[in-house]
């Protein structure tokens, strides 16, 4: 059997991104200073939303360029409009051959110099973890980018030796097979929930870990809102499991648009990773 040394790894860091080229630059510049070892092939992958094709763009996207020039590992995309997190992952997921995809939130900087070795080597050792998720704070302080779900799919800490019930997308390495057995993440869940549905339908086949020695400074939690939860809930559970939640966090309004929402997921039960149109980042709008 080959030793983790002897492998060609293929490690793709995406960051998604919108409107906030200072942090993401600083969240870049943490992943170019990571220690690469031989055995691993690395490259970064911002995921820029923009406002149109033909108006404003992020400014993220001429300074990911400029970037670029002095390291090609960056082969970031920007997409137009914003679809929410879980499809620019799937537009990651379909453009890179990558054996694992690291997720980091663009407001994060690594602190772990070894983090994305680490990570990739125990993926390597483990072959039945779908993902490893790593710290997130400053310093002693901070928390697992995994957790735990209560029966009512509430979020809830871990607890000592406790293997993660979901793993978060602001810090973790999901491997790539993984992901593409389930189709990607839903594009139904638009915030940063959509790892935590991916982890519920991995969870039948597939273990996930945390390193709490991989560190990566990051200060705000994770958007897991009261809607996300319903329509996770629906997915797991059914019309009835959500309804409550919806009355409760999401209003009459939104309880009553459900019915359509249930046709709409009758329809199309598991949704696979929809098309998403996705530009080259170094071309200007102007210039197509």
């Amino acid at each position: 059997m080959k030793q983790p040394s002897e492998i060609t790894t293929h490690v793709s860091a995406v960051i998604v991104s919108y409107d906030q080229p200072e942090a993401l630059r600083r969240c870049v510049e943490s992943l170019q200073a990571q220690v690469i070892p031989s055995w691993m092939r690395y490259s970064i992958q911002p995921e820029v939303y923009v406002g149109s094709r033909f108006g404003w763009y992020d400014e993220s996207v001429m300074m990911l360029s400029k970037m670029r020039v002095d390291d090609h590992r960056i082969e970031g995309w920007w997409l137009v409009g914003n679809a929410g997190p879980a499809v620019a992952r799937n537009v990651a997921l379909r453009q890179t051959t990558a054996d694992y995809l690291l997720f980091i939130d663009p407001a994060g900087s690594i602190e772990s110099a070894h983090a994305v070795e680490e990570m990739a080597k125990f993926l390597n050792e483990n072959s039945s973890v779908a993902a490893v998720a790593g710290w997130v704070g400053h310093g002693d302080s901070g928390r697992a980018s995994a957790g735990a779900l209560t029966p009512k799919l509430q979020l809830r800490e871990l607890e000592v030796g406790e293997a993660p019930g979901y793993v978060a997308g602001c810090f973790s390495m999901w491997r790539r097979e993984a992901l593409l057995s389930i189709g990607g993440f839903d594009p139904h869940v638009r915030d940063e929930a959509d790892t935590i549905e991916a982890s519920l339908r991995l969870a039948e086949d597939w273990e996930f870990a945390l390193l709490p020695d991989v560190r990566a400074a990051l200060e705000r939690p994770l958007r897991y809102s009261e809607r996300s939860r319903a329509y996770i809930t629906l997915k797991t559970r059914g019309t009835f499991g959500a309804l409550p939640i919806l009355f409760r966090g999401g209003g009459l309004l939104e309880a009553a648009a459900w019915p359509f929402r249930v046709v709409a997921r009758t329809l199309n039960p598991h949704p696979t990773m929809l098309p998403a149109e996705c530009i080259p980042p170094l071309e200007h709008p102007e210039d197509r």
